[in-house]
């Protein structure tokens, strides 16, 4: 992506700048649209700014964005909404990866109907067919793909990433990309916040990135993280058919997974807390009418023993869940 310094505002985790630009961008009232499942911090902050949350379907591919065309076309011009969240790149919870022609399919939508998109890109780099040196080129970032368009006016794209996901959970650096003027009135709203993000921190940062390290280690979790990927599809795929099925992501920390609906949820969520493992149960990713008979499971942080284990104790859980 092209950018100068001056494009970029520095803050604390990319999770600082969704919450920065919802200050600035969002009055109450406000439509704002977003992938769904979505992460569950974005609809908290959208909750807490009494925002309009609309949802747009997703599917093995990302966002819909025939199905956001199709919304777009009937919303009333009153509730045309001020922007839309995505995370096109390995989502968080499903795993998925948008692909080119919807992103420029997302871009001229925005550009039509005059709303930001904000890209947060925590995982691309952790893409599974980069690992080992076998990868294909990924598509654009949205917000390169509005560069390459090429059409007059602001680039609609507002880009957020960090290096919370590929070098440590606690180094909470992130980055805003983004149109001069709304990060003006970040960069004011931040003042408030915390003054700017820890100059130490930063200073760390900075020196790791220069240090030449950074490329292996994102591979070195690739590597990592695909192999628990694989066991923790493989486990249930072995132990749990037709009980609890997905697909495996294509990069990322997260598996989405589908409950069979002879199991009760929450039996489900009280028996596997009873045998010391965890999930997110998918109603969190949804801001209404959600869908209770999905999962999150993650892989980012147990080893593959530990995963197979995980499997094991999740499949004790769902049998005592059936009976």
């Amino acid at each position: 992506m092209a950018a100068a310094a001056s494009d970029i505002l520095v803050t604390t985790g990319s999770q600082q700048a969704f919450d920065l630009l919802v200050r600035v961008l969002v009055a109450p009232g406000d439509t704002v649209l977003v992938e769904v499942p979505a992460y569950p911090a974005t609809l908290q902050a959208l909750r807490l700014a009494q925002a309009h949350i609309v949802p747009v379907p997703m599917d093995a591919e990302g966002l819909q964005t025939e199905a956001l065309a199709q919304l777009l076309a009937e919303l009333p011009t009153a509730q045309r909404p001020k922007l839309l969240y995505t995370v096109p790149n390995f989502s968080n919870p499903r795993g998925t990866l948008l692909s080119a022609a919807r992103r420029s399919a997302l871009v001229e939508l925005a550009q039509r109907y005059g709303f930001w998109v904000v890209e947060d890109d925590p995982y691309g780099e952790l893409r599974f067919d980069a690992a080992g040196g076998n990868a294909t080129p990924p598509p654009a970032t949205v917000y390169a793909t509005a560069q390459q368009a090429g059409s007059p006016g602001r680039n609609p794209v507002l880009y957020l990433s960090s290096l919370s996901k590929t070098v440590a959970p606690a180094l909470r650096v992130g980055w805003m990309l983004g149109d001069a003027a709304v990060l003006r009135r970040c960069t004011i709203a931040k003042q408030t916040v915390d003054l700017c993000t820890a100059p130490l921190t930063q200073a760390m940062a900075a020196c790791y990135l220069h240090s030449g390290r950074y490329p292996a280690t994102v591979e070195r979790a690739r590597h990592t993280y695909q192999q628990r990927m694989q066991a923790l599809v493989q486990g249930l795929q072995q132990h749990l058919p037709g009980h609890i099925r997905c697909s495996p992501p294509a990069g990322g920390m997260f598996v989405w997974a589908q409950i069979d609906h002879g199991i009760d949820p929450q039996r489900l969520f009280d028996a596997a807390v009873a045998a010391q493992v965890l999930y997110v149960p998918g109603q969190a990713f949804f801001p209404h009418a959600p869908d209770r008979h999905t999962m999150r499971l993650s892989f980012a942080a147990p080893d593959v023993p530990q995963i197979k284990q995980a499997v094991q104790r999740l499949a004790h859980a769902v049998a005592q869940a059936r009976d």
